[in-house]
């Protein structure tokens, strides 16, 4: 049987080369949403925005400066406790949230995610 072979597109390995090397760009302000959204699935992908990666952090703040709110808006996080306390420094990137469900998370009064929404609040975002 033979295989057959589709290469891909420029794009679309520019997208991969990107989503790669991430951390190498200094901003992603002016890139098109539609390139940004296809830059971000291929870091997802690849796993460059795990905490574990030592990058992450400095990637994600990449797409929320050139994104601002049209990178996450609502967010729930119910009974996803262990997401909280992985990505909380990730999750206070997102200063555009407009929603945000913390319920069955077993979250205290002093928790960390409880004081970056009460900055978010303070502060109109």
């Amino acid at each position: 049987m033979v295989e057959s072979y589709s290469p891909k597109t420029l794009y679309s390995l520019l997208v991969e080369f990107v989503g790669r090397h991430i951390n190498k760009l200094d901003s992603l302000i002016n890139f098109p949403e539609q390139v940004g959204k296809d830059i971000f699935r291929q870091t997802v992908h690849t796993g460059v925005l795990k905490p574990s990666h030592g990058s992450s952090k400095r990637s994600l703040k990449l797409f929320t400066e050139a994104y601002g709110s049209k990178i996450l808006k609502k967010l729930d996080l119910s009974s996803r406790h262990l997401v909280i306390g992985e990505y909380l420094e990730h999750l206070t990137l997102f200063s555009n949230l407009s929603e945000l469900c913390l319920a069955c998370c077993g979250v205290g009064d002093d928790h960390a995610i409880i004081h970056y929404v009460a900055a978010l609040l303070q502060s109109g975002g």
